[in-house]
Order: C-alpha cells, then structure tokens, then sequence
C-alpha cells in the first residue's frame, strides 16, 4: 500500500516488495500448515484507512515538481483526494499514449461526483486538448486550478454542510 511504489519510475521498487510481501505470505501459510492451523484471513482495509493522505517524503528538484508538490499538499491541507503524479493520458480504445498530465485526478476531486482534473504545467495545447478530449479539464496554472477547486468543489462542501 506504498503509494511511492505506484509511481512508473519506482516500477523496480514496486515489484522488489511485492516479492517480499508474497514470500513472507507464502512462508506464513506453509508454517501454519505445518502447524495445523491456518491463519484467520486480515480484514480488509477501511474506507477511511483508504482516504488518509499520502504525503510524498522524497526530495523534489526543479521548480515544476515544486510547483506540483504545492499543489498536492494545498490539495491535501482541503481534505481532498491527492492526484497522480505524472499521468499518462491514454486513447481508451487504443491504450496509445497521448502525453503525460503533471498532477491528474481521473476520477475528479471528488471521486464520481466531480470532472477528472489535470494541472499540465507546460502550456502545450496539444496535451491540453487531449486531456479535453479524454474529458478533463486541464490547467495550466496552479492559480487558476486552485480558484476551480474552491469555486467549484470546496464552495459546495461547505454549502452541503450548512444544509
């Protein structure tokens, strides 16, 4: 559940661990066999356990991964879901690769009631139409991002918990 592992360029890593994991099950059911008893199967985690931030430890670099950084911690300080790093936009029937959306959210901010969101940092207007294409609605500039979100996403919260 190392959400750092998700991430294409940490592929090696990811798979490091789950041939641990797999291992250490593995060992674990052998050893209850031998044993004679079986283990009780671990509950499943929690909706709330599946909501808690994830909030990136590595270092960041160059001004762009800052910029995407602060984004999802200002995401993050809303109580909202945190984005994809490094998206890849893909043709749905072709699996083809369009480009690579800096911080997405496929399934929006708030998941199946909200738009996919995409801040693309590099003003390219073919990945921004792609990502329109593809049904998001992209941004280039943080700002403009973070005016969407409290206009369209934290002003109907708030409005709801009035209610």
């Amino acid at each position: 559940m190392d959400r750092q592992l998700w991430q294409v360029d940490r592929y090696r890593y990811f798979l490091a661990a789950r041939r641990e994991l797999l291992a250490k099950a593995c060992n674990e059911f052998l050893d209850s066999l031998l044993s004679g008893s079986i283990p009780e199967a671990e509950a499943p985690m929690t909706v709330v356990a599946d909501r808690m931030p994830f909030v990136p430890v590595e270092p960041v670099a160059d001004d762009d991964e800052q910029r995407i950084a602060a984004i999802n911690q200002w995401v993050i300080a809303h109580s909202l879901p945190v984005g994809a790093v490094l998206f890849e936009l893909t043709e749905p029937e072709t699996g083809h690769a369009l480009g690579i959306l800096d911080r997405a959210w496929p399934d929006g901010l708030q998941p199946g009631l909200s738009d996919p969101v995409a801040v693309i940092l590099d003003d390219d207007p073919t990945l921004r139409e792609a990502a329109a294409q593809g049904g998001y609605r992209a941004f280039v500039e943080p700002a403009t991002f973070q005016a969407y979100v409290e206009r369209e996403i934290l002003a109907g919260e708030t409005a709801e918990a009035a209610d």
